[in-house]
């Protein structure tokens, strides 16, 4: 394919082994990787989950920005700016990583209707779980509640194909590619964050856990001080996948 795509980030604050974007930059001349900043993305939430969210998309910005492209940031419903942005560069798809909650599922068809409105493809990519957690169902056709049935299933399915950081991202010529806000005043009040943010201190923290504290989980986890992986700020951005 040529033409300009837009790749929309949302839990998923990271440049390694994450398909939609490797999917972009393959298939298209430009990428405008993009966060959309929701008001309900900063109006409920405390000042330290704030400030380590955009402590997160900072270094995305960091990392597509030594790729040749940038992180675009526009505030708004995304159901609202995407239709925008895609009329103002032209774009032909917006690719995204899928998401399984009810308010992803009911935010994602709205963003796709709108989009198709607008003659645009909506592309939704695997990339927040190894396997599809969607798939394991009841003999009646319905989501699983129990454990240990899910684990079975889940423990079958196939794995999705890790992919590679790219290593260029060139987006649009002209664009303006807009600011993130400066962090909560209150958030530096804070102590010390329980975990440094970003994809970088992310990978290295799981290498951390990998090496040796993993071992001696089954002993430890209900240990707060030091029996856990700390590893969930990170899975819940998607700064590891």
């Amino acid at each position: 394919m040529s033409g300009t795509a837009i790749v929309w980030f949302r839990r998923d604050l990271r440049v390694h082994d994450h398909p939609a974007l490797a999917t972009a930059v393959a298939e298209y001349d430009h990428v405008l990787p993009l966060f959309v900043l929701d008001d309900r993305l900063l109006g409920q939430r405390s000042a330290a989950r704030t400030a380590f969210m955009l402590d997160c998309l900072r270094e995305l910005d960091e990392e597509l920005t030594g790729r040749g492209g940038g992180l675009c940031v526009r505030t708004g419903r995304p159901e609202d700016e995407l239709p925008r942005l895609v009329a103002e560069i032209g774009a032909a798809a917006v690719l995204w990583t899928s998401d399984v909650s009810p308010f992803a599922r009911e935010r994602d068809a709205r963003v796709t209707e709108a989009l198709r409105a607008g003659g645009v493809v909506a592309r939704p990519q695997p990339g927040a779980y190894c396997a599809p957690i969607s798939v394991p169902r009841t003999q009646a056709g319905k989501p699983m509640t129990v454990f240990t049935p899910f684990f079975k299933v889940w423990e079958r399915l196939e794995r999705r194909r890790l992919v590679k950081a790219p290593a260029r991202v060139s987006i649009p010529d002209g664009i303006d590619l807009g600011a993130l806000p400066d962090r909560p005043r209150l958030a530096d009040e804070l102590p010390e964050p329980f975990c440094a943010p970003g994809e970088r201190a992310a990978r290295a923290a799981a290498a951390r856990w990998l090496r040796g504290p993993i071992d001696e989980y089954a002993g430890r986890h209900d240990d707060l001080s030091g029996g856990t992986s700390g590893l969930s700020p990170y899975l819940r951005w998607g700064c590891l996948s």
